[in-house]
């Protein structure tokens, strides 16, 4: 499986490239999917982080604005911020770990 942004829209898509599902709204800017390919992280241009499940549906919001990058690595995942900052955050509970 991989994720992909085409039309401004989060893909999932299998391993020949065949289209599984859409995930999200419109104006995805960065999408990130877990090593497990359980979770999928979304950022959209209004700065919206979420955590979704494979399946696409809501598991939670992570930041409500101001993220502009995501990325996992291993049950934690790191939000970029407009401001410079990185906030790593439990993939598992949404929790702050720390912001660097």
């Amino acid at each position: 499986m991989l994720i992909t942004i085409r039309n401004g829209k989060a893909e999932l898509r299998n391993d020949s490239g065949g289209l599984v599902r859409t995930m999200g709204s419109s104006n995805v800017v960065s999408v990130s999917m877990s090593s497990e390919l359980e979770l999928v992280g979304i950022v959209y241009a209004s700065g919206k982080a979420e955590l979704r499940r494979l399946n696409g549906g809501l598991l939670r919001t992570l930041e409500p604005k101001d993220a502009v990058d995501i990325s996992f690595s291993g049950d934690q995942v790191a939000i970029r911020m407009s401001n410079g900052k990185t906030k790593v955050r439990k993939a598992s509970t949404g929790s702050l770990v720390r912001t660097i």
